[in-house]
């Protein structure tokens, strides 16, 4: 009788622990991003992520008690990795092509990104009179999303680092890029005070990305946007520019 109830007594302890575990892996959800793209997204040393995306998701996650690990995917196949099933979300849509299928929600917005003519001030480009200069040369990071100003790049990179190197010798004449995260590498790369903006050509809404096969979609419906819209009027998005570039973002106008 004694052996019988240790017995009872371990399984009991064995099956809540594989409940406990399976209860702590449907907390941690697996989310994919693009290449680095800092201030919004960049790997440290440590391999650790951070950057104003992150840490917006790293928050609303803490209110909902959840967790998420960080996946790093060339920024075309995120939309189709996140149709297998075998991932959760994207940290957003700055980082990844805006391309997404009905198989996914999204949330509101989080802030607004600028997409900018960049080019060297002494050599100011603008749209309309691209297709007069020969030997002009435009660099887009990433493949679909400049189709919504109708400028066709003549070569696509993964990253605007990339873009700001190529820039700063001379292999282009200029960018279709995220304006704040070009200038950041602009900066580090000692190219700041030399490019500026031509045109500013289209305003995109950075909104958090969810697979619909995720088992958390209900609750993303239920609690997500309630947590971001907390955030936006605690100015904790703004504090992450301010943080990370030392600017002001510039964050969607809310209802009153």
């Amino acid at each position: 009788m004694k052996v019988y109830s240790i017995f009872a007594l371990l399984l009991t302890a064995s099956l809540g622990s594989v409940a406990a575990n399976e209860e702590a892996s449907l907390s941690r959800l697996s989310l994919l991003t693009g290449a680095d793209m800092s201030p919004y997204v960049f790997e440290k040393p440590d391999g650790s992520f951070s950057g104003i995306n992150v840490e917006i998701i790293r928050e609303i996650f803490k209110r909902m008690n959840l967790d998420f690990n960080i996946h790093v995917a060339p920024r075309k196949r995120v939309a189709r990795l996140l149709q297998t099933g075998n991932f959760d979300g994207a940290l957003s849509t700055l980082e990844v092509e805006d391309d997404f299928s009905d198989g996914v929600w999204l949330s509101d917005e989080m802030y607004i990104g600028n997409f900018s003519l960049i080019s060297w001030d002494s050599t100011p480009l603008h749209s309309e009179n691209l297709d007069m200069m020969s030997k002009f040369s435009i660099l887009a990071s990433t493949g679909r999303w400049q189709n919504s100003v109708c400028l066709k790049p003549l070569v696509l990179l993964e990253s605007e680092l990339q873009m700001v190197r190529l820039l700063k010798l001379k292999r282009i004449d200029g960018v279709l890029a995220e304006e704040i995260s070009f200038f950041n590498y602009a900066r580090e790369n000692d190219i700041f005070d030399e490019i500026k903006i031509s045109e500013r050509m289209l305003e995109r809404k950075v909104k958090f990305v969810l697979s619909k096969q995720s088992p958390h979609l209900k609750l993303f419906e239920e609690q997500f946007n309630k947590h971001l819209n907390q955030l936006l009027e605690e100015g904790f998005i703004d504090k992450l520019f301010v943080k990370f570039l030392n600017v002001k973002a510039q964050t969607p106008k809310q209802e009153k």
